[in-house]
């Protein structure tokens, strides 16, 4: 449903997009516009940086991404930018063109505002849809889901678009609504939005959106596996991420990956791929590959945009380094159906001329190549190795503007031997070069000494001044980014929190969606050189509930400069005690260099062997933990601990229904707390929602119970059981072990 719109946007992935979020510079200069119009179209806006992204494929958004979003700052400032465009650009004239169809230039701010009424859309109980339907397509899609106000709201927000309009799929919500005997939604048919069809646009039936979503061609099948994930997949098999998540109709950033375990995935072609680093910028990839030029690069990974502005988040995906299918071979297919029709070639000798050969193309040829729709000579010189004035050389009936390329007609795109050997081939644009003799003085090549002149030292980017109030003696300060302004990047790019970020700069606001650094300042972004992990004894002091004052009283080599004592003389694998507790009931825990803990107490509950801080919210009772590694996600932790996301949740509310906060180091209950067979008049364990207020007798489910079970030891029916404990589903799906049940009520 959500990318319902993504094919008008196929061309504007690969470009960079106006209406620049505050911190962000982006391209504009789309051809055709006028410069007021262009200046329009670079109106700053109030909203996070990750809208140009998202907006493309409106992906479902988090919690933390819709709190960003949903603002009012965000949306009175699109409506402003969308006024300024509409004010300053032609209609007629001013257009984007988008797969051979033209809009008007406020094409792009729509389309963020649509993003934003969709992916801001709540519930009656006043909670965003984005994130509950983004729970839903990790696997746990509840039985009624596409009855919900959720789902019929956003299905109605975008039908109710012209740009989210789709015939047939107004149909399906018509027919969907009937059958869930949902009342309250209706669909205008909005006016067509596009301006008009360009005059490159084809000629078929076909829509520009039927022609870009059509299904893909799979090379291969491939089962996932429960270790996988998008960008593990694509490695193994040889393709590109985006490739990958393209033809089987994935999110772009892979969160409903995890819905696909146990299917069967389309393996699109094969590339030679490699996989995007953090610090990797498209010169430095491309700069060090032979033939390969930046639109190459750009042509081969759609999803990277042409200033390679949103490369960081794709890190770890992977990309390709040569075409998908491989480079043309130049041979006759044999089938009609064929994309690329050629005459066979040899690479150092004469080709046979096809059948379709242009009347004057030169006949001194070694490789024809027959013009496909959507050619130009550009496309045609790019993608055949060769020269536009090579080209227009071996073919001297096309015109100098390219406009009398004929369509199914082959042409001469590459010479026998060296062209420069034809007779009148000149070469063209080369001024005559006098090179003056120059006389070098004498230069002292002796190996300096200790107290001679080193020569040139390089020094990097000079480090500007620190911002005001941040914290002296930091073991690193950096400047920010080129690319952005934003805190939340900073802290992102180096594996900080934003709590830590404004600690050490207390210049810095300190709320994620509106913090900006200053861009003439540097910041601390690592307070000691050991300190990998950033544990601290504030993260102490709050994690384990002490004060300041108790832990250094307990620790009292803390003196002082608390932190740096913490750290002193350890190596990263090196641990060190830290009491946290004294009296009967105390725990003896050891902190790592890196923050994690082993613990060991005199309570019946199983431990990792280091754990980390728990959580405060942690569900109390809690009979086996899990400390997350850099190598986990919540998917890992649930398949390791045979648990579903739901009950992790439960126990572990500070992870987000989505898991969303699940933090590397810390430690989570995976085991709910020990249930006893007994029944009690008072609930001895957690309940679930929706139990009946008059129950005196409770049950608490226990491992391989289920509905039946319970209904046959406590004599009551099912519809009893359900009606007293509505949370359990309609058919039991929902039963939860560690939780009291309700299994009889007073009258």
């Amino acid at each position: 449903m959500r990318g319902t719109w993504a094919a008008l946007w196929a061309l504007l992935i690969s470009t960079a997009l106006g209406q620049q979020p505050i911190g962000i510079r982006t391209f504009t200069n789309y051809p055709g516009l006028t410069d007021g119009c262009k200046e329009a179209l670079a109106s700053n806006v109030s909203c996070p940086i990750f809208l140009p992204v998202v907006s493309p494929n409106n992906a479902l958004l988090d919690e933390d991404q819709v709190d960003e979003l949903c603002v009012d700052d965000c949306y009175n400032s699109l409506k402003s930018a969308r006024a300024i465009i509409k004010a300053a650009c032609t209609e007629t004239t001013d257009v984007i063109i988008v797969e051979d169809i033209a809009y008007p230039a406020t094409f792009i701010a729509d389309n963020y505002l649509l993003t934003y009424e969709v992916s801001c859309r709540k519930d009656k109980s006043g909670n965003y849809c984005d994130p509950q339907l983004l729970s839903w397509t990790n696997g746990s899609w509840p039985v009624n889901g596409s009855c919900s106000e959720c789902w019929l709201g956003a299905l109605e927000t975008q039908l109710n678009s012209p740009l989210g309009y789709d015939e047939g799929m107004d149909d399906n919500f018509k027919s969907l609504t009937s059958s869930c005997s949902a009342t309250g939604y209706s669909v205008t048919s909005p006016t067509a939005y596009a301006l008009s069809i360009t005059a490159t646009a084809t000629e078929s039936s076909s829509s520009a959106i039927a022609s870009s979503t059509a299904t893909p061609s799979c090379s291969s099948y491939y089962q996932v596996k429960q270790t996988d994930d998008c960008n593990s997949v694509a490695k193994s098999l040889g393709v590109s991420t985006y490739y990958l998540l393209q033809a089987n109709n994935l999110d772009l950033y892979c969160q409903n990956f995890a819905a696909k375990v146990n299917q069967t995935l389309c393996v699109p072609a094969q590339c030679t791929t490699y996989t995007w680093q953090a610090d990797d910028t498209c010169d430095s990839v491309v700069g060090g590959l032979a033939n390969v030029t930046l639109p190459q690069f750009f042509s081969w990974n759609p999803n990277i945009n042409s200033l390679c502005l949103n490369a960081p988040f794709f890190i770890g995906y992977e990309v390709c380094l040569s075409p998908p299918s491989g480079y043309l071979n130049h041979t006759t297919s044999g089938s009609d159906s064929s994309t690329i029709t050629t005459a066979t070639a040899v690479a150092t000798g004469l080709a046979a001329v096809p059948t379709n050969a242009m009347d004057i193309s030169n006949r001194n040829c070694s490789q024809w190549y027959t013009v496909q729709e959507g050619d130009d000579c550009a496309k045609v010189s790019l993608a055949q190795s060769i020269s536009l004035t090579d080209f227009y050389f071996l073919n001297p009936e096309i015109d100098a503007n390219c406009t009398n390329l004929q369509l199914d007609e082959a042409y001469c795109v590459k010479a026998v031997g060296s062209i420069t050997s034809y007779p009148n081939y000149t070469v063209t644009g080369v001024l005559p070069i006098t090179i003056t003799p120059v006389n070098f003085t004498y230069v002292n090549t002796a190996i300096p000494t200790a107290t001679s002149d080193p020569g040139y030292e390089y020094t990097g980017t000079p480090l500007l001044p620190t911002a005001s109030g941040t914290i002296s003696g930091c073991y690193d300060y950096e400047n920010p980014s080129n690319y952005t302004s934003q805190c939340v990047d900073m802290a992102a790019g180096y594996g900080i929190s934003m709590k830590q970020l404004v600690a050490w700069n207390p210049s810095l606001e300190n709320n994620a969606s509106t913090c900006n650094l200053n861009m003439a300042n540097s910041y601390c972004i690592l307070r000691y050189e050991n300190s990998t992990a950033y544990y601290t004894c504030d993260d102490l002091v709050y994690d384990y509930s002490l004060t300041l004052a108790e832990l250094v009283s307990w620790n009292s080599w803390l003196a002082g400069d608390c932190d740096a004592a913490l750290y002193a003389n350890l190596k990263v694998t090196d641990e060190r005690a830290v009491c946290i507790g004294v009296g009967s009931a105390s725990t003896s825990k050891t902190m790592t260099a890196t923050g994690t803990t082993t613990t060991s107490t005199r309570t019946a509950t199983q431990t990792t062997s280091t754990m980390g801080p728990i959580p405060t919210d942690t569900v109390s009772g809690c009979q086996q933990f899990y400390t997350v590694t850099d190598s986990d996600s919540c998917a890992t932790v649930l398949t390791k601990s045979d648990i579903t996301l739901e009950q992790f949740y439960r126990w572990n509310p500070s992870v987000g229904s989505t898991c969303t906060h699940l933090w590397i180091g810390e430690t989570y209950c995976v085991k709910g707390p020990a249930s006893t067979a007994t029944t009690s008049a008072t609930t001895m364990a957690p309940t679930q929602t929706g139990i009946a207020s008059n129950c005196n007798k409770y049950y608490t489910v226990v491992a391989k119970d289920s509905c039946a079970k319970i209904e046959t030891t406590y004599n009551i029916t099912f519809a009893e059981l359900y009606q007293w404990n509505s949370a359990i589903g309609s058919d039991c799906e929902y039963l939860e072990v560690g939780y009291s049940v309700c299994v009889g009520i007073s009258t």
